[in-house]
């Protein structure tokens, strides 16, 4: 089957898993939020829905089941490195069902920001990879430029819906670099601070990775603004 062709009156349908993902979003749009996990508004004038799904493939399916079918469905947020070459802020995309002019207009709008762009497919996993030896090991088996735990299950969601896909994914953690082998059990100001003290030990590491973040998620919100109305 040739490229899907967009219909123009419905949204795009941006998914992403966290409160550190969706929050810079919705600011420097100025989206409306319906409920705290559903945002609406456009960017570049495209008309998007933004969805909090919480992290994994379950959370996606959730948020996804009262979805009609969207315009493009696009995995948004962090992914881990699974190549040497890629670094923090790199982007990584991966397009299924669009037209075939998508790479090169993304390549021209990452050249134009001085952003490094990297293509291939992005591999899911069910638990965190904190080791590198973990990422190196699966970047080897699927041969996979990045990693994270919602783009399988929105892949699969565009395929039942019968829109394209595309993830635009912007990497945290590099293939070398070690993560916190636990995930914080909520996003709340209590939930971190429990998480804090039972990885004490660990707070560098945290401090570095959440200064990363704001950095990370700018560079991807000003690629999408300008590649989402090319669409």
């Amino acid at each position: 089957a040739g490229p899907m062709k967009l219909a123009v009156k419905t949204p795009i349908l941006l998914c992403a898993a966290t409160r550190w993902e969706v929050a810079p979003l919705v600011k420097r749009w100025a989206l409306h939020e319906e409920n705290p996990s559903r945002f609406t508004g456009s960017v570049g004038g495209v008309d998007v829905v933004l969805l909090k799904t919480g992290i994994g493939a379950s959370g996606v399916r959730e948020a996804l089941a009262a979805e009609a079918a969207p315009r493009l469905i696009v995995s948004a947020g962090f992914a881990g490195a699974l190549q040497p070459e890629m670094a923090c802020a790199d982007l990584v995309l991966e397009a299924q069902g669009l037209d075939s002019e998508v790479p090169q207009a993304a390549r021209e709008i990452a050249a134009k920001q001085k952003t490094p762009l990297h293509f291939g497919r992005i591999a899911d996993t069910d638990r965190m990879l904190y080791d590198p030896k973990d990422k190196i090991a699966l970047g080897k088996v699927e041969r996979c430029s990045a990693v994270d735990m919602e783009s399988a299950a929105l892949r699969a969601s565009a395929a039942r819906l019968g829109c394209p896909f595309l993830a635009a994914r912007v990497i945290l953690d590099e293939v070398s670099e070690r993560l916190v082998a636990e995930i914080p059990p909520g996003e709340s100001l209590q939930d971190m601070l429990a998480f804090a003290l039972r990885n004490a030990r660990e707070l560098p590491l945290m401090m570095r990775l959440g200064l990363r973040q704001a950095r990370a998620i700018k560079r991807l919100a000003a690629f999408l603004e300008q590649l989402l109305p090319r669409l």
